[in-house]
């Protein structure tokens, strides 16, 4: 016997079957909690009991949507949030100059040869490259030599992402960049109420609202992580998109086996271990139109140089950071290069359907089939020993008394 253990409301608890024609579509595949904005037509049962019926809009009618309820008040407040700094991948005056010095990187280039190529003044070329020296870029100046381009900041600027990032269609369209915002997640979702393309990107030096599973607060102290949200738009029926969580991870703990040489680890479901300790996080996101995906937003924290000592309380037994297992300052502009690079190749070998090597390579890093384990699912608890991993990445749990659980999210415990 196999039940379907799926997605709960996140009022009531209620379990819904896999995939569920529930009143808000937009959720986390790795939480099983319903976060987002309404989609198609259906009745909430928590909100039914409160003697709230609630008939939703479609997707692309959102701003029109007017609810009385404390599921939509808490919708409404969770799209509103503080952002600064912005920037965006256009190609501006000081943008083209920074190309210009970085291109001559450890040469002198002289102010009338940059004027000219800009066809610029010198007092304006001198106001961007004061500028620039703000932003934290080295840059050396002589009344008779010129400019000489020292260094970049390690700051995830769009033009240092953009130059030298070798994918071919993730991140080269849209990039917001922000200094500080409230989550990336949110910021990428209302880029999908705009109409974003797929590729599109969002990453914050820190986040005021960083979430993680079930709605836990994300640490994100300012320029030590990565905090990036990554929008595609998969041609997949919904059920298949639990896959990209399982897809998300290996991106993860492969990058860091082979960039950083550090022995990376999978938990289940969307956690990534170095010495047994979380060094990164997946949020997916999925909005849906009835019965097709309409984008997925894969949202991902990333400890990189937080140093000893510097996390919470709550999670200083937990967490770790790449600073603590390396030793040693990483550039985080380089590691958001190599994780578009890899996550792209990653996903354009599940969309051509070779998802079956994905789900084998995450089985070996995740090392979860055989074990016994104890899964929490919002105060159910399920017991056994893993026999598999399905194709949809659900663990089939199979108890003492016999019986096979398919089970989609949950906290983890390792009892053997």
């Amino acid at each position: 016997m196999v039940d379907n253990v799926a997605q709960g409301c996140y009022r009531c608890g209620t379990l819904r079957m896999v995939m569920p024609f529930h009143c808000y579509a937009v959720f986390s595949v790795s939480d099983a909690t319903v976060i987002g904005v309404p989609f198609g037509y259906g009745i909430c049962l928590c909100e039914r009991r409160n003697g709230l019926t609630y008939t939703a809009p479609r997707l692309n009618t959102f701003s029109s949507i007017s609810l009385q309820s404390p599921i939509s008040r808490q919708i409404n407040q969770m799209t509103i949030g503080e952002v600064s700094g912005k920037r965006t991948n256009s190609m501006t005056t000081k943008n083209r100059l920074l190309v210009y010095l970085k291109e001559n990187k450890g040469s002198w280039v002289s102010g009338e040869s940059l004027s000219s190529q800009m066809s610029v003044s010198r007092s304006a070329l001198w106001k961007h490259v004061r500028s620039l020296k703000q932003e934290g870029y080295r840059i050396e100046s002589s009344p008779k030599k010129g400019y000489l381009f020292r260094e970049s900041p390690d700051l995830l600027f769009v033009e240092e992402i953009g130059q030298g990032l070798k994918t071919r269609w993730l991140g080269k369209g849209h990039i917001d960049y922000y200094t500080e915002t409230d989550s990336t997640n949110i910021r990428a979702r209302t880029l999908v109420m705009a109409g974003a393309a797929e590729g599109s990107i969002v990453i914050a030096e820190t986040q005021t609202a960083g979430k993680g599973r079930r709605g836990r607060p994300w640490f994100s102290p300012r320029e030590k992580g990565i905090y990036i949200s990554v929008i595609v738009r998969p041609a997949i029926p919904p059920v298949e998109t639990p896959k990209l969580v399982l897809l998300s991870s290996i991106t993860i703990a492969e990058l860091l086996r082979t960039r950083m040489c550090l022995k990376a680890e999978i938990k289940w479901p969307n956690d990534v271990l170095v010495n047994g300790k979380k060094v990164a996080g997946i949020l997916l996101e999925v909005g849906t139109e009835m019965d097709a995906v309409d984008y997925c937003i894969v949202g991902l924290g990333l400890n990189v140089n937080i140093p000893q000592g510097s996390f919470p309380d709550d999670i200083k037994d937990s967490a770790t950071s790449l600073l603590i297992e390396s030793g040693k300052h990483v550039s985080r502009v380089h590691l958001v290069q190599d994780y578009l690079m890899l996550f792209e190749q990653y996903y354009e070998r599940f969309m051509d359907g070779r998802g079956g090597d994905i789900l084998a390579r995450w089985k070996e890093l995740a090392d979860i089939v055989g074990r016994r384990i104890t899964v929490d699912l919002s105060g159910r608890i399920y017991s056994g020993n893993v026999t598999d991993v399905d194709d949809s990445g659900a663990l089939m749990i199979t108890d003492t008394t016999g019986n096979t659980h398919r089970v989609f999210s949950g906290d983890v415990t390792y009892d053997s």
